[in-house]
């Protein structure tokens, strides 16, 4: 008995040496602990398994300039921003319920006041039947880094506006020519969307014929070179859009190319304007050359019929005039066309006394093109002459009834038919030659129009018919 007795008092002996040799350890460890999360920059801290904060670092109380006995009523409260409170509270919450890891970006505050941003991480501790012990966490400064986050959105923000809202077309590839970026300026002058186009190839947009000088642009591109010129892309309907182009190498931190950027613009107007002008100029071209043919024939004609220098002088001057009036006409068309209305008032207006008996201009709506106008602005010119000098005109109660009307037939173009007739002039009796009104009548109406002239000398007053076909004709 005695025996058992010292052998029972030598177990618990030992029990109790066991457990303060535990204790001693636990407390050695603890003060290791304590003594390395005190040197780290970082702040470190542990929970108990219901929150509450048992351990902070001296990190924590440096940054918000307490004591440990300042901390007694825990952490949110005391530095946490107003704004971020619930959130983390939430969280923090959340992740003690279900046993998850905690993470969360919060502002804290400073001793001085000043609020700057951490990173919380937490992660349980559990024994190895799997209870939650304790909580172990760090809080790590990242405020430097989420201003550069801050400033390179806010950087990236107007970045976009910038290229979303530039009147040029913005694109940027790697360099296997591939698509990386494109401003929806440039996807709509290729009548793509931004999507469409993201990787993609550049030469995807190339006429066949063009790919060659596509290549080699791109290839000096990538090698580091500027570029400015003008060049043309296939839109997705395959038609042609062209575009002045400035491109150049993109270069990572390192100074090496990483792709190529670019800019463009719509020049479509441009070049039809430069179509325009280089159409207009040899129209003008053409028009100086008739108009020139045309005044040396007037000229020869009007000596051929001139009874003295006098004449001569006085027909070339009225006839160049009538021309000169027309060309006025049309120029205040913008070459578009003249009415025809407008070319038999010009030559009329003169000798009309508002009465409404005198001068009658009858017919529809009528544009001439420049070519015709200068035709039928001759030959009115020379009806009116003729009429002021021996017809209607001439007298008092003399009047000029000028009339047209279209009699298309099946099959035909525009056809035209102009009547001139004059009453209440002196008697009128055939000439024994033809003048240069009738000559011109019939060479620039019948022959240049391809159409019938009929002039008739009744003793009543002069009757002119014309009967022609006017291709390219605009009707109202």
């Amino acid at each position: 008995m005695a025996e058992t007795r010292r052998v029972s008092e030598v177990d618990m002996l030992m029990d109790i040496l066991d457990r303060k040799t535990a204790e001693e350890i636990l407390q050695e460890g603890e003060l290791r602990f304590r003594a390395l999360a005190n040197v780290v920059p970082t702040i470190v801290w542990t929970a108990a398994p219901d929150g509450t904060i048992t351990f902070a670092n001296d990190q924590w109380f440096r940054f918000c300039g307490i004591t440990p006995e300042q901390n007694a009523h825990g952490w949110p409260e005391l530095v946490l921003h107003p704004d971020d409170q619930l959130r983390c509270m939430a969280a923090w919450t959340e992740a003690l319920q279900s046993g998850r890891d905690y993470e969360i970006e919060v502002r804290n505050r400073r001793f001085d006041g000043e609020y700057r941003w951490f990173l919380t991480r937490a992660v349980p501790v559990r024994d190895h039947q799997g209870t939650i012990t304790a909580w172990f966490g760090t809080t790590t400064d990242i405020h430097d880094r989420k201003l550069t986050e801050e400033a390179l959105r806010a950087s990236e923000a107007r970045f976009r506006t910038i290229v979303e809202t530039a009147n040029e077309g913005i694109w940027l590839i790697g360099m296997d020519a591939c698509t990386q970026f494109v401003n929806a300026r440039m996807a709509a002058m290729l009548g793509c969307t931004p999507d469409e186009m993201i990787g993609r190839s550049v030469l995807e947009f190339t006429f066949p014929e063009d790919e060659p000088n596509h290549r080699e642009r791109i290839g000096r591109n990538l090698a580091g070179e500027f570029e400015q010129f003008e060049t043309r892309f296939r839109r997705r309907d395959g038609t042609a859009i062209p575009v002045l182009a400035a491109t150049s190498a993109v270069r990572d931190e390192h100074g090496q190319a990483s792709g190529a950027l670019g800019m463009f613009c719509d020049i479509s107007e441009k070049k039809a304007l430069e179509e325009q002008q280089a159409l207009l100029m040899r129209e003008l071209h053409h028009r100086v050359k008739n108009t020139l043919t045309t005044v040396q024939a007037l000229v020869n004609s009007t000596a051929r019929n001139a009874v003295s220098v006098h004449d001569f002088r006085d027909a070339v001057t009225q006839r160049i005039t009538s021309l000169a009036k027309t060309h006025t006409l049309l120029f205040n068309n913008e070459m578009a066309g003249v009415q025809l209305r407008e070319i038999l008032r010009s030559e009329l207006e003169p000798y009309d006394d508002q009465s409404g008996s005198r001068i009658l201009l009858e017919g529809p709506d009528l544009y001439l093109p420049p070519d015709l106008a200068l035709a039928f602005g001759m030959a009115a010119h020379e009806l009116t002459t003729n009429a002021a000098k021996h017809g209607a005109l001439s007298h008092p109660r003399g009047c000029v009834h000028a009339s047209w009307r279209f009699c298309n037939r099946d099959g035909e173009e525009t056809r035209i038919l102009f009547e001139w007739t004059e009453q209440g002039g002196p008697s009128v009796a055939e000439p024994d030659h033809k003048g240069f009104g009738t000559l011109l009548l019939d060479r620039v109406l019948g022959r240049q129009l391809g159409g019938e002239v009929e002039v008739a000398f009744a003793p009543e007053g002069l009757r002119v018919r014309v009967e022609a076909i006017l291709p390219g004709l605009a009707r109202d």
